[in-house]
This record gives structure tokens, C-alpha cells and sequence, in this order.
């Protein structure tokens, strides 16, 4: 026995002309909040409002960024933003690299202070930084 499968199940039906509910609910918030400013605000004021309330109405519905309404995007942002976060360092199971120093001549102390560029950790050192990082210790 076939059956037949819809096409275009990822589609949000149009139930409003061209809107969806969510777009109409939208327009309709943001129409209703103008309305009611109507009566608050002075005539200058409230043109300079309604653009602004009207046009983030209509980005909102209309514009998509790689696909993606911005209404998604902000859904997502205010989930990911509000999840908790844990990061757990692992140490990697690599062998050991070993370095062959050059000996160097010795050098006065003056110019032992002018060569020094950093902070030289012996193997003792080492194994102690890595026992450290491992255990969480100070």
C-alpha cells in the first residue's frame, strides 16, 4: 500500500493573504502598540515612533540572514546565551617532545640580564606545572 507524502512539510501555512500567524500576530502587536501611543504621544513624536515600531515589525518578519528568519536567530541567541556552559580541559595522550639544548658559554651577569627573553622551566619544573594541571592544584 502507497501513501502519498505532503510536499513542503517544513513550510509554515499561509493563513493570513501572504503572513503566517506568527507574521500577522506581529503586525497586529505592533500596529495595537501604535495605536495606543496614538492617544499618549504628540503627533511628532509618535511618526517618528511608529516608523521605528513598524519597521522593526517588518524586519523582523521579512528579512533572513543565511537562511534564517531573525526571529529564530534571536530564539537561538537567547538559548544559547541563558544554557549553562562547562568546558573540561583533557590532557592529550601525547609522548613526551624533548628539546637539545646548546650549552652556552658562560656569560658575565650583565649580559646574562641583556640575553634573558624568558622563563626557562626544567624537567623537575615541568613534571611539577604538569602534576598542576592535572590535579586542578595551585
Amino acid at each position: 500500500m502507497q501513501f502519498t507524502v505532503p510536499k513542503f512539510i517544513e513550510r509554515e501555512a499561509k493563513i493570513i493573504g501572504p503572513l503566517t500567524f506568527k507574521q500577522f500576530l506581529i503586525i497586529g502587536i505592533a500596529g495595537g502598540i501604535s495605536l495606543l501611543l496614538y492617544f499618549v504621544l504628540p503627533r511628532a513624536q509618535l511618526i517618528i515612533v511608529v516608523i521605528f515600531l513598524i519597521g522593526g515589525a517588518l524586519v523582523l518578519i521579512f528579512v533572513k540572514i543565511q537562511g534564517r528568519s531573525i526571529l529564530v536567530l534571536l530564539k537561538d541567541s537567547f538559548m544559547f546565551f541563558s544554557s549553562p556552559k562547562l568546558y573540561i580541559w583533557e590532557r592529550k595522550k601525547l609522548p613526551p617532545k624533548f628539546l637539545k639544548l646548546k650549552k652556552e658559554k658562560k656569560l658575565k651577569p650583565k649580559e646574562k640580564k641583556e640575553r634573558a627573553s624568558g622563563i626557562v622551566i626544567t624537567g623537575g619544573k615541568l613534571r611539577e606545572v604538569s602534576t598542576q594541571l592535572e590535579t586542578k592544584t595551585k
